[in-house]
């Protein structure tokens, strides 16, 4: 709690939230006034000790950092031809009738385009099955149990559901300057291996490739880095290899997954038919919307599990109208996005919480910076020690660092790091947790991986180290305790080595 006074000390206003929050809505509410917090000034400045090139009044950052959205739009134009979606369009699509003309006119438009799975084949049944749940999303079904680093103590998360769309991040589709890593090259290699979700199928034309306006500029994450692209989950987990079964029952490898497969043809769809494709979300978002009301869980939709479109700006419309049972969340690394604190409440919505990913480099360094001062959580991929080894179970199973009294200490800067692993919903986490931290996930691809992590230019290196504390209760003295913290002579804290290995730097 705040308390706004004027310059001859008398009371105006009492403010609520925390300090980030607190002068982002005075800058907004009164954009020519000099807002003067009676604290440490430096520190709001430079959360995190990394501001060290310039210097400027709070409120004149948050001015200069704000991005311009018609400058996104125009990037999705120039490299995607995707203009603005027309709300207007979307609704066509779909409006009532008794022949359902209209949801088999969209049919009609985007099949061929769609993943060639009978789950695709109407336009009810593309609604249950465009929406994906895995294993990060789906965490919180049954509630979840993690650490809270303020009150010191397990915090309890209710039942809730996320739901996300997958499409393909960053050079996925084309595969940028190495064209056999996308997955359009692979999926015409395999195409002609015989990959039956490739072929043609009831009338279902075979797989085409999506004309891309500018194939080497062409992306869903506008703002991706050559580290975070190396880093990316595209390129673990089961996703980037795999194998098909032929049609005699063998077991047939191919150098793209079923599961890929379906992510790059649902991403062919929206660029394709991007009014249709929006149509069809649409009415996903409302079929999992009554599947947790029916069930009487909360719900949560992620628009860009591996993508980072500005939903705010492509397609605005679609983030109103579900009032307070539907929670839309995303990662991004694009700065200075629209969030929840800065939209109008209207009909109980808070439509969308916004948490900004680290994406390796100087620039993405100073972004998270920023986002940080104007209260907005911003997540790090931190590689857990020597081996970045994951607690288990007694069972094999993985255990959340938050579990595990080891990693409890962990501090990035001034911030205390909230476990990002523990489950995937942001929304629900502490006010206090502006610095998330996500455990580093290898590619199944060696080459891949970092060859040293403590010269990556995206992975946050943390390290264990001790620590003396007065036990004044006991009275028993000095005693050792061994905490987990980064390094603050890394690279992340501006040290040299962070200048040589960053391929932004100037």
């Amino acid at each position: 709690m705040f308390l706004l006074l004027n310059l001859n000390g008398s009371l105006m206003e009492v403010l609520e939230g925390n300090v980030h929050q607190v002068v982002t809505k005075l800058s907004k509410s009164h954009g020519d006034w000099d807002i003067i917090f009676d604290g440490d000034v430096q520190e709001l400045e430079d959360p995190m000790s990394m501001r060290s090139q310039r210097r400027l009044p709070l409120t004149e950052m948050l001015k200069e950092y704000n991005s311009d959205p018609n400058n996104l739009a125009r990037r999705f134009k120039e490299n995607l031809g995707l203009d603005r979606i027309d709300h207007d369009r979307v609704s066509y699509f779909l409006r009532p009738s008794k022949s359902n003309a209209n949801q088999n006119e969209a049919m009609r438009l985007i099949r061929d385009w769609l993943p060639n799975g009978r789950g695709y084949d109407t336009f009810s049944s593309v609604a249950r099955h465009l929406l994906s749940e895995n294993y990060k999303t789906g965490k919180a079904s049954e509630g979840a149990s993690c650490w809270n680093p303020w009150k010191k103590k397990m915090q309890t998360i209710p039942p809730s559901l996320s739901r996300g769309l997958t499409l393909i991040p960053a050079y996925g589709l084309t595969g940028g300057a190495t064209p056999t890593r996308g997955a359009q090259h692979r999926m015409a290699v395999a195409q002609r291996a015989g990959h039956p979700y490739l072929q043609a199928r009831e009338g279902i034309r075979a797989w085409q490739p999506l004309q891309l306006k500018n194939p080497r500029r062409s992306t869903l994450c506008p703002f991706a880095t050559h580290e975070c692209i190396q880093s990316c989950l595209v390129f673990s987990g089961r996703m980037d290899t795999g194998y098909s079964f032929d049609l005699e029952g063998g077991q047939q490898e191919f150098p793209i997954s079923k599961n890929m497969i379906t992510k790059a043809r649902k991403t062919e769809a929206f660029l394709a038919q991007p009014e249709v494709f929006c149509a069809l979300l649409r009415a996903a978002i409302k079929w999992h919307k009554n599947y947790c009301e029916a069930r009487g869980i909360k719900c949560f939709v992620r628009l860009n599990v591996l993508s980072d479109i500005p939903w705010e700006v492509i397609y605005p419309e679609l983030l109103s109208g579900w009032g307070k049972g539907v929670v839309f969340y995303d990662y991004t690394k694009i700065p200075g996005r629209v969030t929840t604190l800065d939209w109008n409440d209207k009909e109980g919505d808070k439509p969308y919480h916004l948490t900004y990913s680290f994406a390796g480099g100087k620039t993405s360094l100073e972004n998270s910076s920023n986002e940080i001062a104007r209260g907005v959580p911003a997540a790090f991929v931190f590689y857990m020690g020597d081996q970045n080894e994951f607690a288990r179970t007694s069972s094999g199973s993985k255990l959340p660092w938050s579990h595990t009294s080891q990693w409890q200490n962990m501090t990035f800067g001034d911030y205390p790091v909230y476990d990002g692993d523990c489950h995937d919903l942001r929304p629900l986490d502490p006010s206090e947790a502006m610095v998330v931290g996500l455990q580093y996930k290898p590619p199944v691809k060696k080459d891949l991986r970092p060859k040293d992590p403590k010269k990556s230019a995206f992975l946050v290196y943390a390290e264990q180290s001790s620590v003396f504390i007065e036990d004044n209760r006991r009275k028993l003295g000095t005693l050792e305790k061994k905490v987990w913290l980064v390094p603050g002579s890394s690279r992340q804290l501006g040290a040299d080595l962070f200048l040589e290995t960053d391929p932004d730097s100037p």
